[in-house]
């Protein structure tokens, strides 16, 4: 993002964001596989995390949630 944010200091945080949304639509899913690769290891993270943050007497949390999905 701050590349795009350099290149064109004009454009507003939304712009950046369809214009990133934009090039991830256009992306093969071998080009996209790194990110979501990264992101099941963020995921599994967030879970793991989590479980021993309620174990500590937290409150618990929706991991289903957790990836902005919606069902």
């Amino acid at each position: 993002m701050q590349n795009l944010k350099n290149i064109n200091p004009e454009l507003s945080t939304t712009d950046i964001a369809k214009k990133l949304g934009e090039k991830w639509q256009k992306m093969s899913a071998e080009e996209k596989q790194p990110y979501v690769e990264q992101s099941q290891v963020d995921k599994k993270r967030y879970a793991e995390e989590s479980a021993a943050y309620r174990g500590a007497g937290a409150a618990p949390v929706d991991v289903d949630s957790a990836d902005g999905s919606s069902d």
